[in-house]
This record gives C-alpha cells, structure tokens and sequence, in this order.
C-alpha cells in the first residue's frame, strides 16, 4: 500500500512550508512542488494559498489533509495488526557503526527465539543515506553513531554515549614523552602531535563532526594526509606510522601497536536507535529494541581499558 504521495501533502500542511516539507521528507523541493501542481490540477482546485508567507489550507486542502491523515493512520494500524495477528514479518535494519554490527549479531538469535518467523535484512552503511532510507520507509529502524537526533527522518533514543579518543603509534617519540599520561588537553596535542600526519574520518561523519571544535582549540593546520570511511583502516594506517587520528572507543583494536589518549575535554558521539514513526512498531521490533536498550555495552560508560 504505498501512501507516500499521501503524506507528501500531509508534510506541507504541518510544516506550512514547502522548502521545510521538503527537507522534511528527504524530496527536493522542485520535485514536491511540482507534485503538488499535478494534484491540483487533477482535482481541479487549489489545496494550498500563502497567508503571511506561510502555506495554509484551502477548504478543499482542509478536506483533502483531514483524509489523508485518516488514511495513514489506518495504514499504521493494519500493518502493524497484520504483523502482530501472525507474529510474522520482515523487519529491515540498518546500521552506521561497529558496536552496532557486534550487537546484531548477538541479539537476532535472541529475537529468533521468541519470533521464530520473523526474518531479518541487515544493511551496513553510513548516516546519510540511512536517513534517506528511513524518511523514504525502506528501512524500519536503524543502530546509528550520530551527533544530534534532531531532525531526523522518524523517532529516535539515546542508548548511550561513546567517547573518542585520540590515536598514534606507539613508537611514535611523543608516546614515549608521555609516558604515564591518559589524556590531552589541545595544547598538549598540539605541542606533541602538531607536526603530524593527520589520518582523518570522511567530512560527514559523526566523528569528523565531533572533533572540529576541539580542533580549533589546537591551532593547528588540520589539512589531513588522507580522509578514511573505515575505522578499521584508519586503525591499520595509524599502526603502520602513517599517521595519527581520532577513533571512537569501540573501534579500539588492542592488537595493534597503538597508544590511545583521551581528550580533555572529552568528546562523545551518540549511540542510538532511530525508527518509523508513520506506524506502530510491531511486537517484534519492540523486542528488538527492548533488548537493544539492555545491551551490555550501555550498561557502563565507554571508557579506556
């Protein structure tokens, strides 16, 4: 039953504005806008006019938004009675992150037990698109390393906090100068470090975001040797002395020649779990979430072993 289209005037109508409803439903606004045109014209009436620059409801839009929101809301509740009525279903996951790989993998079987017939499609990427994915309803929720749940495509919770650390070599001389040291303030990183090769996360991640304003403190040309999607090879490079970085605890790789500082101040990404709100969960995704928030790992703070 694909309403999409539906909630499209929905949005309009509960953000008043086209440029908002657009961002809103992850659609640019030309194509939104142009949408609405073809339904105005095809119901032969105006849905929308501008009063004090914002986009209010014309009687017929009145009417057209009160049924749609009728619509939706029987939607969410067949949906969601259909999957609870059979304790069947097909939920999609997405995850951004490490510790949210690990976790899966622990927690299915769990679910398996209890919902022996639900099954599981598990997709691995990064934030942007995973937000696409969820306001576009090709996802039903999703394990996310995120800064802020403002605006985001749907409900979300904090599960935990995750801080980052700093990273080098451990045969890097300043390791050594150091030694009996656990954390660095920006002058100390910059006095230490300065003169470094900086092994940086892609621009949009979460931890490239987190640590721009301790970078400032530094005053330092942060101008990075090279910018990594994967925080496994960002480890592998920092080992190899081809530089240092910046790695959110639970990507720590203990194996590995590598000396980990934490930052003063510390610096934290979220852990979290955003989903659908254009429906209830069913009683299986609750479940997945119940046990995702009594998870080991947020149970105690990230900290240095």
């Amino acid at each position: 039953m694909d309403t999409r289209y539906i909630s499209y005037i929905v949005e309009i109508a509960d953000q008043k504005n086209m440029t908002k409803a657009a961002e809103k439903l992850f659609v640019s606004q030309p194509s939104l806008s142009q949408y609405l045109s073809k339904l105005e014209q095809e119901l032969g009436t105006p849905l929308f006019h501008r009063v004090k620059g914002e986009l209010l409801p014309t009687p017929a839009g009145e009417l057209y938004v009160d049924c749609a929101r009728k619509i939706l809301d029987m939607k969410k509740k067949l949906y969601c009675d259909i999957a609870n009525l059979t304790n069947s279903g097909h939920i999609n996951v997405a995850t951004t992150a490490s510790w949210a790989l690990t976790m899966i993998s622990e927690l299915v079987p769990i679910l398996k037990k209890r919902y022996p017939d639900t099954s599981i499609e598990l997709l691995e990427g990064n934030l942007v698109p995973t937000e696409q994915l969820l306001a576009e309803k090709k996802i039903d929720l999703a394990f996310v390393a995120i800064n802020s749940l403002q605006n985001i495509p749907g409900s979300g919770e904090v599960l935990g906090s995750e801080e980052i650390l700093f990273a080098a070599p451990k045969q890097h001389p300043s390791c050594h100068a150091l030694e009996g040291v656990s954390s660095l303030t920006a002058d100390l990183l910059s006095q230490y470090f300065g003169s470094d090769d900086f092994i940086l996360p892609r621009r949009d991640s979460t931890v490239n975001h987190a640590i721009q304003d301790f970078l400032k403190l530094c005053h330092i040309n942060f101008e990075a040797v090279c910018n990594v999607n994967h925080m496994t090879t960002i480890s592998n490079m920092v080992a190899n002395k081809v530089g240092v970085s910046f790695i959110p605890s639970t990507c720590q790789q203990p194996n590995l020649p590598i000396r980990y500082f934490s930052l003063s101040p510390k610096i934290y990404r979220l852990s979290a779990i955003i989903y659908r709100n254009d429906r209830p969960l069913t009683n299986a995704e609750n479940y997945l979430l119940e046990l995702a928030r009594n998870y080991k790992l947020f149970h105690h703070s990230h900290c240095l072993p």
